[in-house]
């Protein structure tokens, strides 16, 4: 019978007798208090002294695989028993001291997931391709964005065993854990910076590891859901300048009035592939309350490619049509900038909104609102119904205690806000 375990220790081998068994040796002092097992991920190609080596250590068990020691950590994270998850290197890169730390520091905040992130200073830089996976991971990945990491692509992590989706992840390498944040619904992510023992090895496959990453960016929901609306707005910007050539052109109607009955069609128009694309399944009002609110959207950005429109074209004496391609992007171009800048609410507004909803009724908590405070009330993915009931009574200013319902995502949770 296998005795019960709080931690899994998946240590990564490299063909590295020496530096495995200091690993071992190291892991067993500084773990001598917790429950833990360990799990060597080795290609399957057996190595006579790594197998020798992991013998000294009774706890110690191989998971072998034949395409590597990425595919069989891989395999690792998914038989791991332990309530935690700690992943590092077996080269002699990571202390275990510092491994304990992630545990340690995991274990007391309560963190779904606590990174280690290297330290770069003097002349030390990323491995070989490393910093192209950074910064593709931050381009690509939006949850790795709102996590704030530094350093998406860490080997050494720890992490509570519910809270990540390890079922068929593809990535190797340096890749890994960038999927993991991708595809994990994380409340509470850390990040604890370390000195490493040794200069991190190149990516073996750094092309590889970047399409890897790539194809990760195209499945995560976030990615497909802003492709998305990209394309019905870029339909909409379509409509309306055809519509308005084809008003001016065919009908013989002044351009400024093409233009507008042309505006309200490609209104319409994105209101519909939305309904049925973009959101489809996760309305929480009805239909006509919701082409209100998107009907008045959409004339802010529209206001402001109206005035550029006039101007160029009658103080300028552009030609209309040039004078709408430039106005159409300028506009979004403002009123993105002017978002970008004031669209993400404070802690202050947040509770304010808090403050005016009635216990237990169900308040949409947009996007930006998680981005204010990560640390605490950050979902990986989807968009959230966020259930207010203050803990102390009705009168009371807080503490709040925070039930988040997924709308794409069946699993709940609760959060707090910082400083309640």
């Amino acid at each position: 019978m296998e005795r019960p375990v709080d931690l899994s220790i998946i240590v990564t081998t490299h063909d590295d007798p020496v530096g495995l068994g200091a690993t071992l040796e190291g892991i067993r002092h500084a773990f001598a208090d917790v429950a833990y097992e360990c799990l060597l991920a080795t290609r399957g190609q057996d190595d006579a002294t790594l197998i020798e080596t992991a013998r000294r250590m009774p706890e110690a068990r191989q998971v072998l695989d034949d395409q590597g020691a990425g595919a069989a950590r891989r395999t690792a994270l998914g038989r791991a028993r332990g309530a935690w998850l700690l992943v590092m290197d077996g080269d002699g890169r990571h202390a275990p001291k510092t491994a304990r730390e992630l545990y340690h520091t995991t274990v007391e905040t309560a963190a779904d997931l606590v990174v280690g992130s290297e330290n770069l200073s003097g002349d030390r830089s990323p491995a070989k391709g490393d910093a192209l996976m950074r910064r593709l991971a931050w381009a690509t990945l939006p949850a790795v964005r709102r996590g704030r990491l530094t350093d998406p692509t860490s080997d050494l992590f720890c992490a509570r065993r519910e809270a990540l989706d390890t079922s068929g992840l593809t990535s190797d390498g340096s890749a890994l854990l960038s999927e993991i944040v991708s595809r994990s619904a994380l409340h509470k992510v850390v990040e604890v910076p370390y000195d490493a023992d040794a200069p991190k090895a190149p990516e073996p496959a750094p092309v590889g590891a970047a399409r890897t990453l790539l194809r990760v960016a195209l499945a995560d929901p976030d990615n497909r859901r802003s492709g998305t609306f990209g394309l019905i707005q870029m339909n909409g910007v379509a409509v309306w300048l055809l519509l308005t050539v084809a008003f001016v052109e065919l009908g013989g109607a002044h351009y400024l009035a093409a233009a507008t009955l042309a505006l309200q069609c490609a209104i319409i128009s994105n209101f519909v592939w939305h309904e049925h694309i973009t959101y489809s399944g996760r309305h929480t009002s009805r239909w006509k309350t919701r082409l209100g609110a998107y009907y008045a959207q959409s004339h802010v950005p529209a206001a402001v490619s109206f005035t550029l429109l006039v101007a160029f074209t009658e103080l300028l004496a552009v030609h209309y049509l040039i004078s709408a391609l430039v106005a159409v992007h300028a506009g979004g171009a403002i009123v993105y900038g002017v978002w970008a800048i004031h669209g993400i609410p404070t802690e202050e507004r947040i509770r304010h909104d808090i403050d005016k909803a009635a216990t237990g009724r169900p308040v949409g908590i947009a996007r930006p609102h998680r981005s204010a405070f990560p640390t605490n009330a950050w979902s990986g993915r989807g968009d959230v119904l966020v259930h207010v009931q203050r803990v102390d009574g009705p009168n009371a200013t807080g503490p709040y205690r925070i039930s988040v319902e997924r709308i794409d995502d069946t699993d709940q949770g609760d959060v707090r806000l910082p400083g309640t």
